[in-house]
């Protein structure tokens, strides 16, 4: 996670326009993760509203995290994408090294999910908030 990533998602609930924000947080290990005070505090202020599941890939999940690598299986599972009839609502931003954020950007396409129509920062929405 970045400031750019904590921003959105603060602004995004802050709108107050019912939007759920839900973040899944892929790390190697359940000990990398950083932050978290702040997540916290995202989900005492807009509780129902914000979430985060936990993803790791280098160890056993702790009790309530996923293990294993993100794929679109685990992402239509994690965001109910393609289940909830809601996809035009969707939108999504990836986070990460520029080949991850490139090979989620391909993966989410893939499922239907266009950064162009769908990908949060191409939809200008900054400026907005």
């Amino acid at each position: 996670m970045c400031i750019r990533d904590r921003w959105v998602a603060h602004a995004e609930l802050a709108a107050d326009t019912g939007t759920e924000v839900k973040i899944l947080y892929a790390n190697r290990r359940y000990g990398d993760r950083i932050l978290l005070d702040e997540l916290d505090r995202l989900a005492a202020t807009y509780p129902g509203r914000f979430q985060v599941q936990d993803l790791v890939s280098r160890e056993e999940a702790p009790a309530g995290a996923l293990q294993g690598r993100v794929s679109p299986e685990l992402l239509s599972g994690v965001f109910e994408w393609g289940n909830a009839g809601n996809d035009a609502e969707v939108r999504w931003l990836g986070v990460g090294t520029k080949a991850m954020k490139k090979d989620l950007a391909a993966m989410i396409e893939g499922m239907g999910l266009p950064a162009k129509q769908h990908g949060l920062l191409s939809k200008q929405l900054l400026p907005r908030l």
